[in-house]
């Protein structure tokens, strides 16, 4: 299952924000904002619920690590993995851009929704752990949810989102007279 982070503000109805309508007798809103972020370390889909779904798109801009290219003859006299300062400098320089990426994802994210990072890989955990800390930097309350994910078209990250909130898929039904499915 996935990781479950959750930021709490010494008064969780001041911070909260107004998401919804109050419901009597109850201190929390009925019903909240939801942004659901697909990441890797190409792009993040961000999908955001407040009575219906948006998205958005962010280009990571990260270059791959370095992969390989079939059998290299090594010198006996240079250290193994071919050096330092080259290898050391190219990882500085991808380090730096995931570092920018992940802060314009976070930018991009309203700072009062709830939030699920998905994704493939320990980018998501990175994006969880810095909106967890900014969170308790500004004594922010919300639910922050990290979970594995695999590769995921915007249709799914949608559907995942509605199923999240709680909200039924439009049902697609044809009828007569008509051609093809239409939303009900």
């Amino acid at each position: 299952m996935g990781t479950v982070l959750s930021t709490t503000a010494p008064d969780d109805t001041a911070t909260r924000g107004t998401g919804g309508s109050e419901m009597p007798g109850s201190s929390t809103p009925a019903q909240l904002t939801t942004t659901l972020v697909w990441i890797d370390g190409e792009r993040a889909m961000l999908a955001r619920w407040d009575g219906d779904a948006t998205v958005r798109r962010i280009t990571a801009g990260i270059p791959p690590r370095h992969r390989s290219m079939g059998h290299i003859h090594r010198d006996p006299n240079v250290r193994h993995g071919g050096g330092g300062p080259v290898e050391d400098r190219i990882e500085r320089a991808r380090a730096q851009r995931e570092k920018a990426f992940l802060a314009e994802v976070q930018a991009a994210i309203p700072p009062l929704d709830d939030l699920v990072i998905i994704g493939p890989g320990v980018i998501r955990e990175h994006l969880a752990h810095r909106m967890t800390h900014e969170d308790k930097h500004h004594r922010r309350s919300r639910h922050v949810r990290c979970e594995p994910a695999g590769r995921l078209t915007e249709h799914q990250i949608v559907a995942r989102l509605r199923a999240i909130v709680g909200e039924a898929q439009p049902r697609r039904v044809s009828r007569p007279g008509e051609t093809g499915p239409i939303a009900v």
